[in-house]
């Protein structure tokens, strides 16, 4: 390969002296001169058309004021019409006071000068017939016929000529690689060419750290995916102008985030200690009132009925105050018909403390047998109320590990193009595809807006709090006509209240949250909110990359086959540099032939995937061909026979040829075995429902392929066309910010496993708030029952404890069965 020419300043020096010493001696100089650096546009009166450059430069040194030449040379010198400017043309350099002592890195901006910027001897007054040209015009005279110094050679110092590239060590296949492949005597020997290598490929880099200008993405125009500048995830409307949570907005951000959650926590262990201690205290005095445990005397409650109504109610006052946000917000959402699973709570704290004072002021009926208190049960609900917002801090901050942590991030967006969808999910069993794709995220902005949204049982609380009360309320009185005693109906209130207020209102939705958050983060992913899960619990398709689902440790290399032995390490090289530019799954395999050496690797032009078949392109003025026999007899290209590939498809190993410039070079054995982390998240995902949508520049790996190395049903994958290829691209394509839903740090694994998750979550809840509004239904009604038939004695406080105890845990138990990612 033809190598560019380099040049040193003092080259530079001594050509700008020979000019001017023949310019002062009155002899025009000839367009070219022989031995000249650099060559000059032409002088002569008609003007004449320039040649560009044979390697225009990307980036020019910056000009440097040129000495003044006669007005009538510069006259000459001046085109008749402004072509591409070249930077390296010292015709517009030359002038007084030149300092050519250094070559400056980077070209000054491009920019009209104003007159006052303007150097004194550029504004001196020439004969009007020979006003030079404008600098604009000079700047643009025709590029002169040198070749450009290369990026890595303008960057050495200006005193040293840089070794030409061709002085670089050529690559050449590693002998020792070759012999490994030979040490097997597994394989069928035939010749001394064949070599084998039964280990598992490397690790080669990430993704984007190789060629990353090699490819050329195709622009689609409209944005096929929810997520970017000015919208979020599909079916969610953006909330701008909350205000109400200071949101992360950088590193800066992190110590004052964190000490937030450690005062939070803090306040919330705080409130769970004293509200316990006193939810002990109430259940001592309920057993002394109904299992007699010893009480002192002055505490009797046959003997001194109102100080065992005060020393009950001190405890449940005391709660109130330390849970005082609960009781005030619950009861502020209830007034303003927005209640939540604080207002049931608060709810059954009022309804006890009413109750209770009345009886204080007429103690005596606290020995009826229809009417009890249930200060115990108030408090309990206030204890898990707060183990529930426990949960909720807990996963915040745990998830917010993994937003402000170190790496790079992949935010999970759904497709909002109808039709894009259906085209991308077509042949799959969905009536009305709902498409994930994993895409980098520079940065997962509205965490804290995310992960505190509302709770999504509370719009069943909305409805089920005023429809409690109403019923309680209706109860009330009704026990009042028959009984004709208030305090019997504000027991019967009571006992309402507290029996519809169930202890698991706060774990509902909480706890497989918190459960999947905590699973997620195993794997490297994050599911912040209830938003989240409202939103990706709707996906029924993943789209993926092969490569993702088949990661290098998954290739395995088994033989090479050499046809071409002479040519190998440079057809090698060029293979290594096409497949490195798609990031394909036989990325590792080349990889670990050229050492991950990817310095050495080379631009690629017209890459091109040829569907079923493999890829191919242009390396050096060369065609490239990676794929199987098919793709080597479309372009004419001789293969071994049936029989002689039959020798090395032993098993499940499949074949890929490799050709360069019209002639078959070798022939590589591969297998592909199943990832155990991507194979529990395809398990999971194919349990949820959900179908993949494969990107895929490797001709072995089709949908029964994939299907079959991971033991999925046959219709729940489809391989891309090539024609796809640019739409999901675009689809997948970096941004610079997304909202911090579902991420994950990257790869198959943290991507299915946080759909899966969401899609578990909404489940569970759903399940959960069924049996909760089962059980608040059946509790009303088992109060109402014994309420109308005079019989409320018979639903004490240990009846009640025992009710909503036991089916709270059904509530718990049965929806968090399953794993959820």
């Amino acid at each position: 390969m033809a190598m560019d020419k380099q040049y040193s300043v003092d080259d530079i020096l001594a050509e700008i002296k020979r000019k001017k010493s023949g310019g002062e001696g009155g002899a025009a100089p000839s367009r070219r001169e022989e031995g000249s650096l650099f060559s000059e546009p032409a002088r002569s009166g008609a003007p004449e058309t320039a040649r560009p450059a044979a390697d225009p430069p990307s980036r020019a040194p910056e000009a440097v004021r040129p000495p003044a030449r006669p007005a009538a040379e510069k006259k000459k010198a001046a085109p008749t019409r402004p072509v591409a400017d070249d930077p390296f043309d010292l015709g517009k350099y030359f002038g007084a006071g030149a300092d050519f002592s250094t070559l400056p890195e980077k070209e000054a901006p491009r920019t009209k000068k104003a007159p006052a910027q303007v150097p004194p001897r550029r504004v001196e007054k020439p004969a009007p017939a020979e006003i030079p040209a404008p600098r604009r015009e000079e700047r643009s005279a025709p590029p002169t016929e040198f070749p450009t110094p290369r990026r890595e050679e303008r960057s050495a110092p200006p005193t040293e000529i840089p070794p030409l590239r061709a002085e670089k060590e050529p690559f050449r296949l590693d002998p020792s690689f070759a012999r490994r492949f030979s040490e097997d005597g597994g394989e069928p020997e035939e010749d001394l060419e064949r070599t084998k290598l039964d280990i598992p490929v490397a690790v080669a880099p990430r993704r984007g750290s190789l060629l990353d200008d090699t490819r050329d993405i195709p622009s689609l125009g409209p944005d096929f995916l929810a997520g970017g500048e000015d919208e979020d995830y599909y079916l969610e409307e953006e909330n701008e102008d909350s205000g109400e949570i200071d949101d992360y907005t950088g590193p800066q951000d992190i110590p004052d985030i964190k000490e937030d959650f450690r005062r939070v926590k803090s306040g919330l262990v705080t409130r769970f200690s004293i509200t316990f201690l006193l939810f002990l205290v109430l259940l001592y005095f309920s057993a002394a009132e109904y299992l007699g445990a010893p009480l002192p005397e002055f505490l009797s409650p046959a003997e001194q009925p109102r100080m065992f109504l005060i020393a009950g109610m001190v405890p449940v006052v005391l709660a109130a105050l330390v849970c005082n946000t609960v009781i005030g917000g619950g009861l502020l959402s209830f007034f303003t018909l927005r209640a939540d699973n604080d207002s049931l709570a608060a709810l059954a704290v009022i309804a006890t403390l009413v109750q209770g004072i009345a009886l204080i002021l007429v103690p005596e009926y606290f020995s009826d047998s229809r009417i009890d208190v249930y200060f115990t049960m108030a408090v309990l609900g206030l204890v898990c109320n707060t183990v529930g917002k426990l949960l909720v801090v807990n996963r915040i901050s745990e998830n917010f590990k993994m937003v402000s942590g170190p790496g790079g991030k992949k935010a999970v967006l759904l497709v909002k193009d109808r039709e894009l969808a259906q085209d991308l999910a077509r042949g799959l069993d969905v009536d009305m595809p709902v498409i994930a794709a994993n895409c980098d995220a520079g940065f997962l902005r509205h965490f804290l807006d995310q992960s505190y949204s509302a709770d999504s049982t509370e719009g069943v609380s909305r409805i089920l709090a005023p429809i409690v009360a109403a019923g309680a309320l209706v109860i009330a009185v009704a026990s009042y006509f028959l009984s004709q005693n208030i305090f019997v109906a504000l027991t019967n209130f009571a006992a309402c209240m507290v029996i519809s207020a169930p202890v698991s209102a706060a774990f509902v939705g909480n706890l497989p949250l918190y459960r999947a958050s905590r699973a997620l983060a195993l794997s490297g992913g994050m599911l912040s909110g209830f938003d989240a899960v409202e939103t990706f619990s709707e996906a029924n398709t993943a789209a993926v990359e092969a490569s993702d689902l088949f990661p290098e440790t998954a290739v395995q290399l088994h033989n090479i086959k050499m046809f071409e032995k002479n040519r190998i390490d440079e057809a090698i090289l060029d293979a290594a540099s096409v497949v490195c530019s798609c990031n394909g799954t036989l990325q590792g395999i080349f990889m670990k032939i050229i050492q991950n050496n990817t310095a050495m690797l080379k631009k690629v032009e017209n890459l091109t995937y040829e569907d079923g078949m493999g890829l191919s392109a242009w390396v050096d003025g060369k065609r490239v061909l990676i794929g199987n026999g098919d793709l080597m007899r479309h372009h004419d290209i001789d293969t071994p026979s049936r029989d002689y590939e039959l020798k090395y498809r032993t098993g499940d190993r499949e074949l890929i040829y490799l050709a360069n410039s019209g002639e078959l070079i070798a022939m590589f054995v591969v297998s592909y075995s199943a990832d155990e982390q991507v194979a529990r998240a395809l398990y999971s995902a194919e349990r949820r429902g959900l179908m993949l949508v494969v990107k895929s520049t490797d001709p072995n790996l089709t949908a029964r392929k994939i299907v079959s190395v991971f033991d999925l049903p046959e219709d729940m994958v489809r391989v891309l066309p090539s024609k796809l290829h640019g739409d999901f691209d675009h689809v997948t394509a970096p941004r610079d910010t997304a909202k911090a839903g579902l991420a994950n740090c990257g790869g198959a694994c943290g991507f299915l496993s946080g759909l899966s998750a969401a899609i578990g979550v909404k489940s569970a809840i759903d399940l959960g708030m069924i049996l909760q509004i089962v059980g608040v239904v059946l509790g009303y009604g088992i109060v109402a029952f014994f309420s109308l038939m005079g019989g409320i004695q018979q639903v004490n406080v240990f009846t009640i404890m025992g009710f909503q105890l036991l089916w709270g845990a059904g509530v718990l138990f049965f929806p968090n069965m399953r794993k959820l990612a």
